[in-house]
């Protein structure tokens, strides 16, 4: 009796774990060890989203819906979703910067609970550490002053301080914005109060000389360029009334007046508005070391992915940079981009060393190498990039299809679809090759924050900083590990909170010879 009793209680004990282990399995992402192949659609018509699934659900088992269009209507979104999980995909919508605005709450747990295991996650606010790097990012989590940081590349990262109702030259504006460069560089914009005000300004251009030219009636949306002599061009957008200037250190000053009375604020086409130097600003404000900026970004990024916390489905983003700080912020897994004739070698690296360190999972997002059509390579390379990720390890590989010509977005042509039949057919469902065969045997750690683009020796450090001495030394002991170790080799940060001591045969540190 008591031995069927025992027995009983065993019976019951190995229920309750294996249905936890199931609950686990759904729950956390890092468990699921199914691999994923699929395209992206970022066309406008749920027609077209079909007509792409129908095409390829043969030999690709993921559909993403990546439509700046078709996003903000849930109808549609439901409906294609529906349509590929029908057509045996599995399924994930694509979202921008605020989730909240796109869906209402308890939307996810609800397409869930309808999707089942087949909705496999949520693309969420697109390359988070590319912004960083080249594009202007606000980090609207900081208050006193609010933070920004404008691209980098013209002509320097700078730092942007945001004042509300600020008076200069006897005028009050609603905002008042000084964006400070590290070569001198101090650009001022403030936008006048009243709505009402004409949209046609005036672009103003004084020289060192203190001559100055003006170009009047500047229709408000124009797009103005500026080249300069020593090769810097400036773009001036104008998506408000406003005044832009610019200073240059040799005393070039470019300013865009937008308001209808040009008068009342250049006087003798010589005002001057009072501004600190970048040095000054830097004394006081929190970006003043590589750690506070990975601190802001990670507090930035997980600000947005606030709505999404309690998902019941993975969060994920696409990256060409910073990949170790995106899985600081919180994301479940990140797509590294591959293209633009960058090395796959070293993406894949970055982006499978952080997910190694983090726990979780990573993928590739095969993208444009050219700029204009045919945008993607030709399908030999393509596989070969498939192929790659594959044996690397990736559990995701992803076809990114679209092109900014509204009237084809689609971009896939037959050869990258006989591209990846040929990859479903003769290397995931081929036994004889493993998806990880290849792994990481050897490490390269660097230093702790510092988020520098590696793109080329004198890449950006956060978008803000220029690469310095640290940089180049980086940048050849990292040439030697992938000439030494290929795909082998993983590249990671130092962090207490994820050591990559004693996982790995081989570890190696930037500044050891």
């Amino acid at each position: 009796m008591k031995r069927t009793v025992m027995l009983a209680v065993s019976a019951i004990l190995l229920t309750i774990i294996i249905v936890s282990a199931a609950i686990l399995i759904v729950r956390n992402p890092s468990v699921d060890k199914t691999f994923y192949v699929g395209v992206t659609y970022g066309g406008d018509t749920v027609e077209g989203a079909k007509l792409l699934i129908d095409k390829v659900k043969d030999y690709t088992n993921l559909f993403i819906l990546a439509s700046g269009s078709l996003q903000h209507n849930l109808t549609y979104v439901e409906e294609i979703g529906d349509y590929a999980i029908a057509s045996g995909l599995n399924f994930a919508p694509a979202y921008g910067a605020y989730f909240e605005n796109k869906a209402p709450p308890g939307w996810v747990n609800t397409a869930q609970q309808h999707w089942g295991n087949h909705f496999i996650g949520i693309y969420f606010y697109d390359e988070p550490g590319g912004k960083m790097l080249d594009d202007h990012v606000q980090f609207t989590s900081y208050n006193n002053p609010f933070l920004s940081k404008s691209p980098h590349g013209n002509p320097n990262g700078n730092i942007l301080i945001d004042e509300v109702n600020i008076e200069r030259g006897g005028i009050e504006w609603n905002t008042y914005r000084t964006s400070y460069y590290p070569n001198g560089t101090v650009k001022v914009l403030a936008s006048s109060p009243d709505e009402n005000k004409t949209k046609i300004g005036n672009l103003v251009i004084f020289y060192p000389d203190d001559s100055s030219e003006v170009i009047p009636n500047v229709p408000w949306r124009e797009e103005k360029r500026i080249e300069y002599p020593n090769g810097t061009t400036t773009i001036f957008s104008p998506e408000s009334i406003y005044i832009e200037v610019t200073y240059h250190p040799d005393g070039t000053i470019i300013a865009l007046e937008s308001y209808d009375n040009f008068d009342t604020v250049v006087e003798d086409n010589k005002r001057r508005l009072p501004v600190e130097s970048f040095s000054d600003v830097l004394d006081r404000n929190p970006l003043k070391t590589f750690d506070e900026a990975a601190q802001v970004f990670e507090t930035e990024t997980t600000w947005r992915l606030q709505p999404l916390e309690n998902s019941p489905v993975p969060i994920f983003t696409s990256d060409y940079a910073l990949y170790w700080w995106d899985y600081q912020s919180g994301y479940d897994f990140v797509l590294a981009q591959v293209g633009w004739n960058n090395s796959i070698t070293q993406e894949i690296g970055l982006v499978r060393g952080a997910a190694n360190l983090h726990n979780k999972q990573w993928g590739t997002i095969l993208t444009w190498k050219y700029t204009q059509a045919p945008y993607l390579p030709e399908g030999k390379e393509l596989f070969d990039q498939m192929k790659t990720s594959y044996e690397n390890g990736a559990q995701y590989v992803i076809v990114f299809n679209y092109s900014d010509d509204v009237t084809n977005p689609n971009i896939l042509q037959e050869e990258h679809f006989q591209a990846l039949e040929r990859f479903w057919d003769d290397v995931v469902q081929n036994p004889s090759i493993v998806q990880g065969g290849i792994r990481a045997e050897a490490v390269l750690v660097l230093p702790q924050n510092y988020g520098w683009g590696m793109r080329h020796p004198n890449d950006i450090i956060w978008g803000i900083w220029s690469a310095n001495s640290t940089s180049q030394e980086i940048w050849n002991q990292l040439q030697t590990s992938i000439d030494q170790y290929g795909t082998k080799l993983d590249i990671v940060f130092e962090d207490p909170n994820h050591p990559a001591a004693g996982k790995y045969t081989y570890t190696h540190y930037w500044n050891q010879p």
